[in-house]
């Protein structure tokens, strides 16, 4: 430090003031904490602002940890940004009796009868029944299929009649809403050669198998129009999709023998959202017969109906995202 000298002027007091290289010292300092606090500030306004005054969304993290899409101004000039898999949550907005004999297998709510439909497996007792959405109530119940089936996912046609596929028989049956009885028959493949889950997509349908893959069908002839293998946004696959159901241009799956409904991009097949259940129903509270969460049916105003294989309750949820 400089030494400090007295001076004295025209001031009837003599002034204590710093020499002249300590004056011109304590400026730089000074000047260069401003220069740092301007950085600091710059840097803060630019990492929570954007440069813009929107708020800015990290994107990144493993493809099963918490984390949000990009978001960018909408712009022709920008390309489509990618799919990040990220968590969400649910709603549970009712909880409705559900027939815990039922090993469901399929669930379907129709927009033209308004009714929801079940499909129920194991060979010798398989059946379709309706059931009232809001009072759980069974409405009317099939005779059991045939001890060969093993009933499997449902769908409405375009003639509003149910297509319900069966495990390893490689066979489809056709069945009136009428009074469930069997119309016809199809055969199909698939890559396991099983039947799991089906769901409309817009004229056509989505099939799963209990693999990764998923299968396009035409709606008119049932032929395959193409597959894709499901996975997420880090290329980890996602296998044993089950239960199948249309939500807002994606299809929602649920994972065989887990808690767990993936969110899937039919264009890229990658996994857009997973939704985790297991405080649905705690294993912990669950009865000792009950089997696996199972069944997705899309109501009406966004509500979906999932219930379980033999569970003795359904409920309704809203997805968060």
């Amino acid at each position: 430090m400089q030494p400090m000298e007295v001076t004295s002027g025209d001031d009837d007091n003599n002034a204590v003031s710093l020499s002249t290289a300590e004056r011109k010292k304590r400026s730089r300092n000074f000047a260069i904490l401003g220069l740092a606090a301007a950085c600091v500030v710059i840097g803060l306004w630019t990492k929570y602002f954007g440069g813009n005054g929107e708020a800015a969304i990290e994107t990144g993290g493993s493809a099963l940890s918490p984390s949000s899409p990009q978001v960018v101004p909408p712009s022709p000039d920008l390309p489509k940004m990618p799919i990040i898999t990220t968590r969400s949550s649910y709603t549970l907005i009712e909880e409705l009796p559900h027939d815990k004999r039922s090993f469901t297998q399929g669930l379907l709510y129709s927009p033209k009868t308004k009714k929801v439909y079940e499909s129920a497996g194991l060979y010798g007792q398989s059946y379709v029944r309706e059931f009232d959405h809001n009072s759980g109530d069974v409405v009317r119940k099939s005779s059991k299929l045939e001890r060969k089936f093993f009933a499997e996912g449902i769908v409405e046609d375009a003639d509003g009649d149910l297509i319900m596929l069966t495990w390893k028989e490689k066979t489809a049956l056709r069945i009136t809403t009428d009074d469930f009885t069997t119309k016809s028959t199809f055969n199909y493949k698939t890559h396991t050669s099983e039947g799991w889950g089906i769901t409309n997509y817009g004229d056509d349908f989505i099939v799963s198998d209990g693999s990764a893959w998923i299968f396009l069908w035409d709606g008119a002839t049932m032929e395959e129009k193409r597959r894709f293998q499901v996975h997420t946004s880090d290329g980890k696959k996602v296998r044993f999709l089950n239960e199948l159901e249309y939500y807002k241009g994606d299809i929602l799956a649920n994972i065989w023998y887990s808690d767990i409904i993936v969110r899937i991009d039919v264009e890229s097949g990658i996994v857009k959202t997973i939704y985790d259940f297991k405080d649905l129903w705690p294993k912990k509270d669950r009865d000792v017969n009950a089997d696996c969460f199972n069944g997705i049916a899309l109501l009406e105003d966004d509500v979906l109906l999932v219930t379980g294989k033999l569970w003795p309750k359904a409920y309704k949820i809203k997805l968060n995202i």
